[in-house]
């Protein structure tokens, strides 16, 4: 039940949050200088690309997040049951459900790392000026190259920050959800508000916790060669980025993600709830 709860509630986050995160991921992986910020990002890509522009790299995310939220939700349900065998009737501590979130990050991890890689380079893909094509024709068409160029290691680009990302990311978000949640349940407030507020706020909290590491992600994700001394080494990509703008380069894109965040979530909770 966990399993078809988290596909049906991903499907609807992908859906509300793709053009907010193409305009992210274009804020974060830019020059310097390239946008004033993400409205004149927004502006510009449905200028010079049209609206659907705001839709590249949908195919990924909307194949796996259905099956990436159905693993991270199952693997939070059972690891909450292995939390719960001592004593049952209890609620889970804050601690508890956050190794339970964190369990459940590590677990899906594994197909997001690919997808989020295919959809970073198709979201920053645009018309060469030399040709006017486009180097990469869709997912299917970017997997191929990258596998048949620079090897299959080339879908696991920026693993490291991933799984960085996604492990607390997960821990933070469940922490959040069922805090908030009981306590506007408290509060008097009916089961689909409570989580409707409740994944919002969760949401909102635990990408403002891991914004760095996002960044770092996409940057390296949006590098054509894998290879590259910043684009396999988390290190190297963060000490790159922190040379070519200081500290506040790790926050880009940080209102975009807020935006984003409290609707895509707030969709994904209640959806959940219902199925579950």
């Amino acid at each position: 039940v966990a399993f078809a709860a988290g596909l049906t509630s991903g499907c609807a986050g992908i859906l509300v949050g793709q053009p907010f995160d193409t305009v992210k991921v274009r804020l974060q992986t830019a020059p310097l200088g390239a946008y004033s910020g993400p409205l004149r990002c927004l502006r510009d890509t449905v200028h010079k690309e049209g609206v659907t522009a705001l839709f590249k790299g949908l195919g990924p995310p909307l194949a796996s997040a259905p099956i990436v939220n159905a693993i991270a939700f199952a693997a939070y349900v059972q690891a909450s049951k292995v939390s719960r065998v001592r004593e049952p009737q209890l609620r889970l501590t804050t601690q508890e459900v956050f190794v339970a979130g964190a369990f459940a990050g590590a677990c899906q991890t594994v197909v997001v790392l690919p997808t989020e890689n295919i959809k970073t380079k198709l979201q920053v893909n645009t018309y060469a000026r030399s040709t006017l094509k486009l180097q990469y024709k869709g997912a299917i068409d970017c997997a191929t190259q990258l596998v048949r160029t620079q090897g299959l290691r080339s879908l696991l680009a920026g693993g490291t920050a991933t799984v960085w990302r996604e492990v607390p990311a997960y821990g933070i978000y469940f922490s959040v959800y069922e805090q908030v949640k009981a306590l506007l349940k408290e509060k008097g407030a009916k089961e689909g508000v409570s989580a409707f507020a409740a994944g919002g706020i969760a949401g909102c909290s635990s990408w403002f916790a891991i914004a760095p590491l996002d960044v770092i992600k996409s940057r390296q994700q949006a590098m054509q060669d894998w290879r590259s001394k910043e684009a396999s080494s988390l290190v190297a990509c963060a000490r790159g980025m922190y040379r070519e703008g200081g500290h506040r380069i790790f926050f880009r894109g940080l209102g975009t993600i807020m935006v984003r965040a409290f609707p895509v979530n707030a969709v994904i909770f209640p959806i959940y709830e219902v199925h579950h």
